[in-house]
């Protein structure tokens, strides 16, 4: 009593109504000499979700503290159902978004913390070509000193 109807459990605390559990002849409105294929009982049981008006609890989520909802129990599914799509969507949108912020991030961290590999070819460029060049200044220096030892002799 006074839990959310979504609340985990809520299902095994669904008992019959007291009044009824006293007096079950109020489950019974025609006599057993109704005629087969009257539809007398099954209009009146669904006049009564159509029209009798019940108040429910806030805490369905429909309807506040200050004004309950009030109407038919066909009414009040109705209300629920599109209460429940409407929070089921919510919540869609809401994931959605989430993943779009998370993988905005995840593309910023890989920005900033990942590996460039256009970056990357263009430095080994420029140590090849510092390489090569130090490789000709040395044979270069080389040849001079064979040139400079073949002097002396």
């Amino acid at each position: 009593p006074g839990d959310p109807p979504q609340k985990t459990g809520f299902a095994s605390r669904i008992q019959l109504n007291r009044q009824i559990v006293a007096d079950n002849t109020l489950l019974v409105t025609y006599e057993t000499d109704t005629p087969l294929g009257d539809a007398a009982r099954p209009l009146d049981l669904l006049a009564r979700l159509t029209s009798t008006t019940r108040s429910y609890a806030p805490e369905s989520g429909i309807g506040g503290a200050s004004s309950p909802f009030s109407g038919s129990v066909d009414a009040f599914a109705r209300r629920l159902v599109s209460f429940q799509s409407s929070q089921a969507a919510n919540a869609t949108r809401d994931a959605e978004a989430q993943q779009i912020v998370s993988s905005s991030l995840q593309d910023r961290f890989d920005g900033e913390t990942g590996v460039s590999i256009d970056d990357e070819m263009s430095n080994l460029l420029l140590l090849q070509n510092a390489y090569s060049a130090n490789a000709r200044v040395i044979s270069t220096i080389s040849e001079l000193f064979d040139v400079l030892m073949s002097i002396g002799r």
